[in-house]
């Protein structure tokens, strides 16, 4: 029985090993100036994930963080968002990029930099272009953070810099 643990277990850790591997290659492919920064602990990340949405959903609650209902293309809407309110700060470094590749949750580093740049390629990496995955990209503190959550009758932005008390 330990045995066939093991194995099982040995199975799951090469598959997100070669996920995480296919990921990083599309990403050099597609995105301009993207440099792997690394994967966060893949023991985090659904707790993480869980977190900025528990997060976001309680200061929803309180009325601290205010969803934008977003129809159509919300690329343009989510670019002028991030500009106008200086959402990222470009020299950050380890912001959080949460996807879903073939079933799986995982999550990476990346740079807003190279988000801002990239925001079409990124919404498509994640899933979000094609209805699979919410768009969710933090710092791991939570105290920045944008969320486009989409459901069977709208999408919401979410978006919140806690540093600069806009949220």
């Amino acid at each position: 029985m330990a045995k066939e643990f093991d194995r099982k277990a040995k199975i799951e850790a090469l598959k997100v090993k070669n996920n995480r591997k296919l990921a990083v290659k599309y990403l050099e492919e597609r995105l301009i100036g993207y440099k792997f920064e690394g994967f966060l602990e893949q023991e985090n990340v659904k707790r993480l994930f869980s977190q900025a949405y528990s997060f976001m959903y309680e200061r929803e609650e309180k009325k601290a963080l205010k969803p934008i209902l977003l129809q159509g293309n919300s690329e343009p809407i989510l670019e002028n968002l991030i500009l106008k309110n200086q959402l990222l700060n470009k020299n950050e470094s380890h912001m959080i990029l949460f996807y879903e590749y073939k079933g799986n949750l995982d999550a990476l580093y990346l740079s807003p930099n190279i988000f801002m740049k990239n925001i079409s390629s990124i919404l498509e990496f994640v899933g979000y272009s094609g209805g699979r995955f919410d768009l969710l990209y933090v710092k791991e503190d939570l105290s920045v953070g944008i969320c486009i959550e989409s459901d069977e009758y709208n999408d919401r932005l979410f978006n919140w810099n806690i540093n600069k008390s806009n949220s």
